[in-house]
């Protein structure tokens, strides 16, 4: 699931992907009701955001047990605790890339910041109210629904 901002940046990654050797695959996901399941699809959850302020989808994918590479722009730093629970790079496909090249050849490395974000957005105060991502006191009620939808 590859929601690209740009034509240019998911040219860049492809030919990245290509010169190591990495399959370039993925297609833009749109409005999907059964993102639960998207995610326990998932190896690997990025967000090449040239800009972000607090993504919901970077929670959902830790909630997940999903290892999270993101662009340190925006909120993105705020809610990735770095080498806990995933990768910030820089917005350039060539460190995107090697990122995701270090979860491909340490699995080990994928499960233990899988678990790591999992852990982290259940001891967070990270909570979803209205239409934006806001930091609140916990929610306890949408944790527990988002991961009964998980089947965890």
């Amino acid at each position: 699931m590859l929601p690209w901002h740009s034509d240019s940046l998911q040219g860049a990654f492809a030919g990245q992907c290509l010169y190591r050797a990495l399959p370039a695959s993925g297609c833009p996901a749109g409005f999907r009701d059964d993102t639960a399941a998207l995610y326990r699809a998932l190896d690997i959850f990025v967000l090449p955001s040239l800009r972000e302020g607090i993504s919901n989808t970077l929670l959902e994918a830790m909630a997940s047990g999903r290892p999270v590479i993101a662009t340190r722009v925006g909120g993105n730093p705020e809610i990735v605790p770095e080498g806990i629970a995933g990768q910030l790079v820089a917005p350039d496909p060539e460190e995107l890339a090697t990122a995701i090249l270090a979860y491909v050849e340490n699995p080990d490395l994928m499960r233990v910041h899988g678990e790591g974000g999992r852990a982290h957005v259940l001891a967070s105060n990270f909570t979803f109210r209205g239409e934006s991502a806001t930091l609140f006191t916990a929610d306890v009620q949408y944790t527990n629904r988002f991961l009964g939808d998980l089947g965890r």
